[in-house]
Formats: C-alpha cells, sequence, structure tokens
C-alpha cells in the first residue's frame, strides 16, 4: 500500500504536460503566393500557399490540402532561419515535401522527393 501512496504522489507532484496552441492561419503568411517552375504560371506544377492552405495544380487537377504538416525542427533545433518545411500529404505516405523560403531566399519553394525509397 505503502507503495501505490508513493506513487500517486509523484504522479500528482509532476508538472502537468501542456499541449501547443494550435498554429495561427498566418503561420506561413510571408510565402503566400503562387509558385511554378521558374515563376512561368502557365507551367506546372503551380502551388498556392494562402491562409486556406496549399492548392496543388497539376495536369489540370486542382488538390487542396487544407492543414499541411510543418516540420519546424526539419533543419535542426537549433536553427533560426526563415526556411520552412511542410509535408503536404500526412499519414504513412508522405511522397513530398515542400521547403518555403529555400536556400534563405524569400519568395522560393523547391519539391523534394520523400519516402518511397528516394
Amino acid at each position: 500500500m505503502r507503495r501505490y501512496a508513493l506513487l500517486l504522489g509523484i504522479v500528482l507532484a509532476a508538472p502537468a504536460a501542456q499541449a501547443e496552441a494550435p498554429l495561427p492561419a498566418n503561420s506561413f503568411a510571408d510565402s503566400y503566393g503562387r509558385y511554378a517552375p521558374a515563376g512561368d504560371c502557365t507551367r506546372e506544377p503551380r502551388i498556392t500557399v494562402a491562409a486556406s492552405g496549399l492548392e496543388i495544380s497539376v495536369g489540370g487537377t486542382n488538390e487542396h490540402i487544407a492543414q499541411p504538416e510543418a516540420a519546424w525542427s526539419y533543419f535542426g533545433p537549433s536553427y533560426q532561419g526563415i526556411a520552412r518545411a511542410l509535408f503536404p500529404y500526412t499519414g504513412a505516405e508522405r511522397p513530398v515535401i515542400i521547403l518555403l523560403n529555400d536556400g534563405e531566399v524569400p519568395g522560393t519553394l523547391r519539391i523534394d522527393p520523400h519516402d518511397r525509397g528516394y
């Protein structure tokens, strides 16, 4: 019985874990806009970054991704630059990663293959 009382005391004394606040809608406001290869919006894929999420246009098909997953620790725990990493597709399959402000250059976007043996 004494063991359970000690365990209960430790559990009650431990600080409670706090959930992080949800991301504000403007988390990527500095990257809002339309992106396409070489800046030519007649070419594909075209990607729009907006407060409502991402829109990816390929082959005449538009796909809206309302809540891409941000990989805040992608560049390491001490990173303080302007680049941001997004996984547009969540779950077990994550075929691409989107890098905003790639190479510390504002207004750039790079798509890298991810998973599936790449």
